[in-house]
């Protein structure tokens, strides 16, 4: 069997953006498609008039899932989305 050298990816949010990090550091060729006009999904944010909101509540109820999953990846969750 072929080793898969090309994936579509559905939807830009937390779990989009995990895979597709993950399979592309593994050399495939990521193609990720987003409805939406930014990414992150719950973990995005919105900036209104200088103020600062988070676009979902997984951010607040679960923040320790959020640390792992950017911890797998090798990033800090704190650093790319700060609680506000």
């Amino acid at each position: 069997m072929a080793p898969i050298r090309k994936v579509a990816i559905v939807g830009g949010g937390l779990a989009g953006l995990a895979a597709g990090g993950l399979l592309s550091r593994k050399g495939v060729q990521v193609s990720l498609f987003e409805a939406n006009n930014k990414l992150g999904g719950c973990c995005a944010t919105t900036t209104v008039d200088g103020y600062t909101f988070n676009d979902g509540a997984l951010f607040v109820a679960v923040p320790s899932l959020l640390d792992f999953v950017f911890e797998q990846l090798g990033l800090s969750r704190q650093l790319f989305v700060p609680l506000r």
